[in-house]
């Protein structure tokens, strides 16, 4: 089993949730009804993170313009295998799916067939996009994103309220499936890129792109899933030039650190 959501790679330049938004107070409940929102299916093929950030930015696009638009996961999935440096097999990480989303963005879905019984090679293939596509996909981009630090029940629930939607990586079971609430997972773990929108006193809700029947998209997990969450990122309406600030001051710790090690070896080295 594998649904295609694989860890990203250390940056030290990566910018954390925790770094730009200070902790706020947050509603015991905050759950958007999106069930008229379209819901996608990978059927067996790795691309949970093109589908996972297809419905992040419908979410987006909702909760700006409360209109109802579906995006493509296939034109999402083929631009990101364009930069990730990941085989095809293995799916992609969180990093390369934001970096898509601010780059390039996403095509309305009516643009590029989405059909799931191809072979993952076809389904990869760059030959069906086209300079249209692209044109479209523009206007839906990502201002910047953040990974969330946080990564506790109440931090993703503060993260989910602040931002509207939260990505998340989950570890799924073979129980994941064909049910609408999570259990500790059972068998052989498969990482899995889901969309967390909405939570109450004792659950978060989260779309997710595994199931046929489209009853069972919208899933829940409760506090003892929290072992199982590995990675979280949400998008963020940051000016660039404040972001670079962020990025650089992080570079510059991160040259200084090293310094600091390199003089304690030397000095090691000398005793």
């Amino acid at each position: 089993m594998n649904l295609g959501a694989i860890k990203s790679k250390y940056d030290a330049r990566d910018l954390k949730l925790g770094a730009v938004q200070e902790p706020i107070s947050y509603p015991e409940i905050y759950l958007p009804d999106y069930s008229n929102l379209p819901k996608y299916w990978q059927n067996g093929l790795p691309t949970c993170g093109a589908n996972a950030g297809s419905f992040f930015k419908v979410i987006q696009e909702f909760i700006e313009s409360k209109t109802a638009k579906s995006f493509s996961p296939r034109f999402l999935w083929i631009k990101i295998k364009e930069i990730d440096n990941n085989a095809l097999q293995v799916g992609t990480d969180m990093r390369s799916i934001f970096k898509t989303l601010k780059s390039i963005g996403v095509c309305d879905n009516n643009l590029i067939n989405n059909d799931v019984s191809m072979s993952l090679i076809d389904y990869t293939n760059s030959q069906p996009i086209t300079q249209n596509m692209l044109d479209n996909a523009q206007p839906n981009i990502i201002n910047s994103y953040a990974f969330v630090d946080d990564l506790s029940f109440e931090g993703i629930k503060n993260a989910i309220y602040r931002n509207g939607v939260v990505l998340l990586r989950l570890l799924v079971g073979r129980n994941f499936f064909n049910t609408t609430t999570l259990t500790i997972p059972a068998g052989r773990l498969s990482g899995h890129f889901i969309v967390a929108y909405g939570y109450d006193k004792d659950w978060i809700y989260f779309r997710d792109s595994t199931e046929k029947d489209f009853t069972k998209s919208d899933k829940k997990f409760g506090k003892d899933y929290m072992n199982w969450v590995k990675e979280g990122g949400t998008a963020l309406d940051l000016d660039n030039d404040y972001i670079r600030a962020l990025i650089n001051k992080r570079e510059t710790l991160q040259k200084i650190v090293e310094l600091i090690r390199k003089v304690l070896e030397w000095l090691k080295g000398r005793k």
